[in-house]
C-alpha cells in the first residue's frame, strides 16, 4: 500500500490575507471608508474624517479603531454605493 503524499506551499497555513480599507463614493456627495475590523465612517463634502486618517496620494489609510495602517481598496464606480442589508 502506498502512503498518501502532501503538497507543500510557501505560505504558512495560518497566514491571513492582507488587510485593506475600502474607500467608496456614496450617494449625495458622500465618501465612505470601511475597515475589516468593522470601523466605518461616512463624510459629506469637505468634512474631516474622525475615525480614519486616509492618505489618498499614497493609497494607505490608518484606522483609528484597530490602529492598523492598511492599503486603500477603491470602489471607483459612483453608481455602486455601499448599502447595508
Amino acid at each position: 500500500m502506498t502512503e498518501p503524499f502532501s503538497i507543500t506551499t510557501s505560505l504558512p497555513m495560518d497566514a491571513s490575507p492582507p488587510r485593506s480599507i475600502l474607500y467608496s463614493p456614496g450617494p449625495h456627495d458622500t465618501r465612505i471608508l470601511l475597515c475589516e475590523c468593522g470601523n466605518q465612517e461616512v463624510v459629506r463634502g469637505e468634512a474631516r474624517w474622525k475615525r480614519f486618517r486616509p492618505d489618498v496620494d499614497r493609497d494607505i489609510c490608518r484606522c483609528l479603531g484597530c490602529e492598523a495602517t492598511s492599503p486603500l481598496s477603491h470602489n471607483d464606480d459612483p453608481r455602486r454605493h455601499l448599502r447595508h442589508p
